[in-house]
């Protein structure tokens, strides 16, 4: 198994490469479909999963002069779905939303959030949940 260095990931949109990333996580979960009766010698009976979707959160130092940066604020404000955003886990291999399979894929930017302390640099966190797949090109 080839280990991957997290500085080779980065994020993308329409507007190219998300400048000053220092992380970004995405979590995919699905929920399970239950069916548990009286009298089934206790164990948990799982039927497959119902709905499955996607979350996540970056960090970044804040530049006011990105693109890309200011795409992700512009579409939390304005509530538009992102279709090409991608996450790379090296420089080949990423996520993104599954447009192929689903017209209506995407991701919306939920938070925003700018912060600036004494001594450190300003940064933002955003935070996003997506709609429809999401798939690992390859």
């Amino acid at each position: 198994m080839a280990t991957m260095m997290g500085k080779n990931a980065k994020i993308t949109t329409a507007s190219g490469t998300v400048t000053e990333v220092t992380s970004w996580s995405l979590d995919i979960s699905g929920s399970a479909i239950e069916a548990n009766t009286m009298g089934n010698d206790g164990w948990n009976t799982v039927h497959g999963l119902d709905v499955i979707g996607y979350t996540g959160s970056a960090s970044l130092l804040f530049d006011k002069d990105d693109a890309s940066q200011n795409l992700l604020r512009d579409a939390m404000i304005a509530g538009t779905k992102l279709t090409d955003a991608k996450f790379y886990i090296d420089a080949t291999n990423y996520y993104v939303p599954d447009t192929d399979t689903r017209a209506t894929a995407g991701l919306y930017i939920e938070s925003y959030s700018v912060s600036a302390d004494t001594g450190a640099v300003v940064g933002f966190d955003m935070s996003f949940k997506g709609n429809g797949p999401i798939h690992l090109t390859s």
